[in-house]
């Protein structure tokens, strides 16, 4: 008989009545060529240092008078060792991530287990003859452990947490952001987003439809500065958390514009009549003239105006 483990395959036969001893082979299906392992007056072998999910072929022949039993393919016995660990890669959204890995040679089947890190449990999610598979409802922003076994009927693959664990978080939301236009600058603010470390600041533009990074701040403010006056400006935070970043998202753009610089005025005076003028300001919708007491410091509105 022959029991697959890890890396391993144990022999186990019945004795031989008249037999001294026992030499063990391996064979090759593809040359057919057998190879000679040891040499035992034992009735069992253990063959160690094989490959994972390998099938390996073996031959046991009694000896007496150094005559040994026939070479015959009806008393081959075949094992495949246990599989390897499966690679695992990952790809997360705000409330899902999804686990994939390259078919493991000699795998049937694979596990996919949850860490408790409360408990240091593993808790199974489920079984998948596939090579994928997504983890949905989660919490944004959130550390989520996991561990794929592959299996075959030698066992699974090793639970060797230290090696195939996979550490990997939910994306962030996206910040909530509010902007505030300025003197030829802007101040963007926006509500701390859970899990993230640091914040990201782009500014986008609608023309070209790329994004240029600005800054990336722990704060959850940035003010921008050195901007034309008048003039519309649109941006974008994204939330970090330590490996990725929200996404992009036109949904999560804020557009401000900055305060329209103050006209240049001129004026004719009459007898009777005192005439403003002044060149069109950019980004201005309309005017506003007031008057000036220099007694008592107060304006006092006089009309409003889009010429």
């Amino acid at each position: 008989a022959a029991k697959p483990g890890y890396n391993e395959v144990s022999l186990t036969w019945s004795p031989v009545d008249g037999a001294e001893k026992y030499r063990v082979y391996s064979y090759n299906n593809s040359t057919g060529e057998y190879t000679r392992l040891t040499e035992t007056t034992a009735t069992s072998y253990k063959h160690k240092g094989l490959k994972d999910g390998t099938t390996y072929t073996y031959l046991v022949r009694s000896f007496e008078d150094n005559v040994g039993s026939a070479y015959t393919k009806s008393n081959h016995v075949s094992a495949t060792t246990a599989p390897a660990a499966p690679v695992v890669k990952t790809k997360s959204t705000t409330n899902s991530i999804t686990l994939s890995w390259n078919p493991v040679k000699g795998a049937d089947k694979y596990k996919i287990y949850e860490l408790n890190t409360d408990t240091n449990q593993f808790v199974t999610l489920g079984y998948t003859t596939e090579t994928s598979t997504t983890i949905s409802k989660l919490k944004a922003g959130t550390s989520y452990k996991y561990l794929v076994r592959a299996y075959n009927n030698a066992g699974y693959s090793n639970f060797t947490g230290s090696e195939n664990l996979i550490t990997v978080k939910t994306l962030c939301e996206a910040p909530k952001v509010i902007a505030n236009g300025g003197s030829k600058s802007v101040t963007i603010n926006w509500t701390p987003a859970f899990g993230a470390t640091s914040y990201k600041v782009y500014s986008y533009n609608p023309s070209t439809g790329k994004y240029t990074g600005l800054a990336t701040t722990k704060k959850t403010s940035y003010t921008v500065t050195d901007l034309k006056d008048g003039t519309s400006y649109t941006y974008l935070v994204r939330a970090y958390n330590g490996t990725d970043s929200s996404l992009y998202s036109n949904k999560n753009l804020v557009t401000v514009k900055t305060k329209c610089a103050a006209p240049k005025v001129t004026y004719t005076a009459t007898a009777s009549s005192i005439t403003l003028n002044w060149k069109a300001v950019t980004g201005a919708t309309s005017y506003r003239i007031y008057s000036y007491n220099t007694k008592t410091g107060q304006y006092t509105g006089l009309a409003n105006t889009s010429r």
